[in-house]
């Protein structure tokens, strides 16, 4: 439906349910709503005020190729690659600069679900699930729980700073569960010491913070 808003003479458009495409890639969508300027249009400057989008749940290697598409990113290639499974649901805010058209600030919250994908060093991170929300200068990344080769490891929050660097800060957990022998070598590279038994029960909670150079891309 059309909404005018006479005060400042601007229109906002929104349409449910839509299905849309990008080069043949679908992604459903819940809602879409635009704001502009109709005298923008008049003037023939194709230029928003606003933009909201809500979608559905979609195959998060949908989402990584219309970014790449767009935008071509290295790191989210890789990242592609190694996934085999995971769902993306987001509803998200984006301001423009009415004369430049330029993005002034977006906000986005959403949820990752049943993500599974292969590290760097080929372990398998399983049933990964988590809330975001994020803004231009911040990253928060809720309630999350995941499987890595096969222990189960949560984490209330981890936040992400954008200053002059990336500060990231969080913290990780594992509630008792019995450990193979194996596992905990591998991970430590402690093969040339013997245990007696063959598995050990672990519980641990760990906090951690460091810096990312904002330079490294």
């Amino acid at each position: 439906y059309f909404k005018l808003n006479l005060r400042k003479i601007n229109v906002t458009i929104q349409t449910e349910n839509p299905k849309i495409f990008f080069e043949n890639i679908p992604i459903s969508l819940e809602e879409i709503s635009l704001n502009f300027d109709p005298i923008n249009l008049i003037n023939k400057e194709n230029k928003l005020e606003s933009l909201s989008l809500k979608s559905r749940e979609n195959s998060i290697t949908n989402i990584i190729l219309i970014i790449n598409k767009y935008k071509f990113n290295l790191p989210l290639v890789l990242f592609q690659n190694r996934i085999s499974n995971g769902y993306l649901s987001f509803s998200s805010e984006f301001s423009f600069d009415s004369k430049t058209g330029d993005l002034l600030k977006f906000k986005s919250m959403g949820k990752i679900s049943n993500l599974q994908f292969k590290l760097l060093n080929e372990s398998i991170l399983k049933d990964l699930n988590f809330n975001f929300d994020i803004n231009d200068k911040h990253v928060s990344l809720n309630d999350i729980n995941f499987s890595l080769d096969n222990i189960r490891l949560r984490s209330k929050i981890i936040q992400i700073n954008k200053k002059k660097n990336y500060e990231i800060e969080g913290e990780v957990s594992n509630e008792d569960q019995k450990i193979d022998i194996n596992l905990i070598k591998k991970i430590f590279k402690i093969n040339q010491i013997n245990f007696k038994n063959k598995y050990l029960n672990i519980e641990s909670k760990n906090k951690f913070k460091f810096i990312i150079d904002n330079k490294l891309k």
